[in-house]
């Protein structure tokens, strides 16, 4: 398994999963068909939360249901659910492009600029399912008023950041310079003292009431120099306490008599679930609060994380099992982040492939293209007009991609669904940048072990709950700005990145306005199952869930983490947006499920061009990171340039 070293360090080895995924649209299906429910904001507990805004020409600053949002799945839902089939070559063409580009994420945004590059007059169209391009790389913006001030402020609601930089690729590199970002810069824009020098630690533990008996927070992170002291305060029983406490401080070697070179192997073979279970025999109190230990990182819990992994993730426990550890040096810290995550970076794409795009041009006076891009007003009316060599038409899902010939020339024919009518566009080429469970229900002539890999790639159901509240007295109470929640509906709770650029500034202390972020990983631990199948039993209870639900879970738990310093959130609740995501983060290789060489045939085989339809997106590497999502894109203009003449 190819590791790298990421946001797991800079949270001290409490691995957990913001990454910076950002891929295309589509919503991948499982055969799990739930009852949808209806995404009507509705009140949720004690006083009514804001009323949601949900209509607006201006996508980002909706509040609500977003993400996955209202309507964006249902035509999939369709075809991956009740197997419906769209054929619209009785259509008439209604354009005829160069190349279309299903998915307007990150991959699909940069498959477009690349082959622009390539072909400098081609015509373009990026299709998306959304009401918003950048697919994961969502952008959330609020514009609330606090006690007569206008508060204006941007968090991401999915792609987070570019992840350790200096393991890009060259292509994905050379695309970050080429749209001006320049990655050293952001030790100037992020704020590494700023919660040091508020007396606030990294990270803190949350127990709830209902799982452990009572309400409790501890305002540091478990680890060998204070366990002793956090858990003896931890609401667990005085035997689990210790066995916790003798984990983190004395590790024993629990692998007993084993052979140091049967370790190796063995260790890649069971879970660190069982690792604690079995050999350290943890009672199940303390279990409560190590199972979900990586799932907000990993995207699963440590019933599908190998113990081999849990090691190099620093994890307590495996200290004298005999492997070694990684001596690579210090690692790039967490803090290539933009206020709106990677949605900046798609923001970027587009600027540079529709700049009339931007609404207000001469606020960028001065700035950077980095900075400039944070505050650029999107006009969205301009991302489809005739006269563009590339448009990107949003709410239109793509239904049908099939090879053709016309005057003895090859083609692809790709009908989409818009306003619940079908279109016909025909072109030289197609990217498929979607997720890669939709291809195929899209592409009905590709060979059945060509979509039984592509089935392979089971995404994470997930959560990015954004609370905007009028101060984080009560983070500054707390202790600590970010919380591992176990046994709790949201695994994760933390406050903003302290991230100031190109004129927007951080909140300069606990006084002014924040946002709260919130992540829900929905894979269930104990099911007994593969990871891809968990996710799928997660997806289905997700989508069971209305808004309502999730809106009430979120606001109960933030609720009674207030409560334990006696602050009230209800009174500080100014606007909330839900992001919904039931096909999150890409699958990645895990070796406790995949066989390299099976994987490795897998992988061959999901990039593997159909005709003239070529495929991008992370998925086409089970890599759920932004260069992920970039090097696909790459590769699949490569693609078609290797037979197509430059223009």
């Amino acid at each position: 398994m190819n590791k790298r070293i990421t946001r797991r360090d800079f949270l001290n080895g409490s691995a957990l999963l913001i990454t910076s995924l950002a891929t295309g649209t589509l919503t991948a299906c499982s055969d799990d068909t739930p009852t949808p429910q209806t995404d009507t904001p509705k009140t949720s507990g004690n006083t009514p939360p804001p009323t949601a805004k949900t209509s607006s020409n201006y996508p980002p600053e909706l509040t609500g249901l977003r993400g996955n949002h209202a309507g964006s799945y249902d035509v999939a839902h369709e075809m991956a659910w009740k197997k419906v089939q769209f054929d619209v070559s009785g259509e008439s063409v209604s354009e005829t492009v160069d190349l279309v580009v299903v998915g307007a994420g990150i991959s699909g945004l940069a498959s477009a600029y690349f082959y622009q590059k390539k072909f400098p007059s081609a015509k373009i169209l990026v299709l998306d399912n959304h009401d918003d391009f950048g697919g994961h790389a969502k952008r959330n913006e609020f514009s609330e008023s606090v006690d007569g001030k206008d508060v204006f402020r941007i968090s991401h609601g999915g792609s987070e950041s570019i992840d350790t930089p200096s393991e890009y690729s060259k292509e994905a590199t050379g695309l970050l310079n080429e749209l001006g970002i320049d990655v050293q810069k952001f030790y100037t824009y992020y704020d590494q003292d700023y919660f040091r020098n508020l007396g606030m630690n990294k990270q803190g533990v949350f127990f709830n009431k209902a799982t452990f008996g009572q309400s409790v927070v501890l305002s540091d992170e478990p680890n060998a120099d204070n366990a002793t002291e956090l858990f003896a305060k931890a609401p667990l029983s005085d035997t689990e306490k210790t066995a916790l406490i003798e984990l983190y401080t004395t590790p024993k070697d629990y692998l007993g008599d084993m052979a140091l070179g049967e370790r190796e192997d063995y260790l890649q073979s069971i879970s660190y679930d069982k690792f604690l279970k079995d050999h350290v025999k943890l009672p199940q109190g303390a279990m409560a609060y190590m199972e979900e230990l990586c799932l907000e990182y990993w995207g699963f819990n440590i019933d599908g994380l190998s113990a081999y992994d849990a090691f190099y993730e620093g994890y307590a426990g495996l200290e004298l099992s005999g492997l070694e550890a990684d001596d690579d040096g210090e690692s790039e810290p967490y803090i290539f982040h933009f206020p709106d995550g990677n949605a900046s970076i798609a923001r970027l794409l587009v600027k540079k492939m529709i700049p009339a795009v931007v609404a207000d041009p001469d606020h960028a006076n001065g700035k950077s293209e980095m900075e400039a891009i944070v505050l650029d007003k999107f006009d969205y009316t301009k991302l489809d007009t005739p006269e563009q060599s590339v448009n990107i038409r949003l709410n239109a899902t793509a239904v049908q991609v099939k090879n053709i010939e016309t005057d003895d020339k090859k083609g692809v024919m790709i009908g989409y669904k818009k306003d619940g009518k079908l279109h016909r566009v025909d072109a030289h080429h197609c990217i498929l940048a979607c997720q890669h469970g939709m291809i195929p229900f899209i592409d009905n002539d590709l060979p059945q072990t060509q979509k039984d890999d592509h089935l392979q790639n089971i995404r994470v159901p997930m959560i990015y709950t954004k609370i905007l509240v009028k101060d984080w007295q009560a983070f500054k109470k707390l202790g600590a700005w970010q919380f591992y929640a176990p046994k709790a509906p949201y695994c994760f709770i933390m406050i903003d990145y302290p991230v100031s650029i190109g004129g927007y500034h951080y909140p300069k202390d606990p006084s002014e306005p924040m946002v709260i972020h919130m992540a829900r990983i929905a894979v269930p631990y104990g099911t007994g199952k593969d990871v891809r199948e968990a996710c799928k039993i997660g997806r289905s209870e997700l989508y069971r869930a209305s808004y309502h639900d999730l809106e009430k879970q979120a606001l109960d738990q933030l609720r009674e983490m207030y409560d334990v310093v006696g602050e009230n959130l209800d009174d500080k609740i100014l606007a909330i947006t839900i992001n919904r995501w039931g096909h999150g983060y890409s699958y990645e290789r895990n070796v406790l499920f995949d066989k390299d060489d099976i994987a490795e045939k897998t992988l061959d085989s999901v990039k593997q061009a159909h005709g003239n339809i070529h495929m991008a997106n992370s998925d086409a590497d089970w890599m759920p990171y932004a260069d992920g999502a970039i090097d696909q894109a790459w590769r699949a203009v490569q693609e078609i340039k290797a037979v197509e003449k430059p223009q």
